[in-house]
């Protein structure tokens, strides 16, 4: 289905980190207004690691049908593991971009639009980015299903700032709100990795699926 006059086709935003020389950019989120597939586009062209294959990815893919293809520098593509669709879907990790210095992260020189996401990494400078889905009727009630996470409401040491925004209800995912989450980096970098600003991992599929509820056979539901 195509845009109209009063909503696009997509919609981009960015997502941006604050430093002490500037709003540096970590990624562009693409989000198809009328299907729902979410296109992840690091600022950087980073390693991908997805079942300890390791290439350098232009863009990752998350599709409406659960699919998710990751599309190679040179412009070949990896398909992962599948998921549920996503308007099934009650919790899902879709990517941890693990950055490995923002400061090296190019800077944000362009006017900031009112949807794109600043967060603040405190005084960290490797840092974890992660970007989750959640259904909205697991936020007021996460205990519901194991393995949930609220950003902001579930207890995180590592959590430096987050986020959220709903992903609409034209693509029938009336219910889905978009987490973005800065965590400091949990790990040491492998020696492998050295040479890589920042590294991309898919995690599989969480099978948290939204609860059900009276009018699921609805659109949108």
């Amino acid at each position: 289905m195509g845009g109209n006059e009063t909503y696009p086709n997509n919609v981009t935003y960015r997502i941006l980190v604050e430093t002490s020389d500037g709003i540096k950019k970590i990624a562009n989120i693409i989000i198809d207004s009328f299907g729902g597939d979410i296109y992840y586009v690091p600022s950087e062209r980073g390693l991908i690691e997805e079942s300890r294959v390791s290439d350098v990815v232009d863009h990752v893919s998350f599709h409406a049908t659960g699919a998710v293809l990751i599309k190679r520098q040179g412009g070949t593509y990896i398909t992962c593991s599948g998921r549920s669709a996503l308007r099934e879907i009650g919790y899902q990790k879709m990517l941890e971009d693990h950055v490995y210095d923002i400061t090296a992260l190019p800077v944000q020189t362009k006017k900031l639009n009112e949807i794109d996401i600043v967060l603040n990494p405190k005084n960290e400078t490797a840092v974890t980015f992660q970007f989750s889905i959640i259904s909205g009727r697991l936020i007021a009630n996460p205990d519901v299903l194991p393995g949930v996470t609220v950003n902001a409401h579930t207890p995180d040491e590592d959590l430096l700032h987050s986020a959220r925004m709903c992903l609409g209800w034209h693509s029938g995912n009336a219910d889905k709100f978009l987490q973005y989450a800065l965590h400091r980096l949990s790990f040491q970098r492998n020696s492998a990795d050295l040479k890589a600003k920042r590294t991309l991992y898919i995690p599989p599929d969480s099978n948290v699926r939204r609860p059900k509820q009276f009018g699921d056979d609805e659109e949108g539901a």
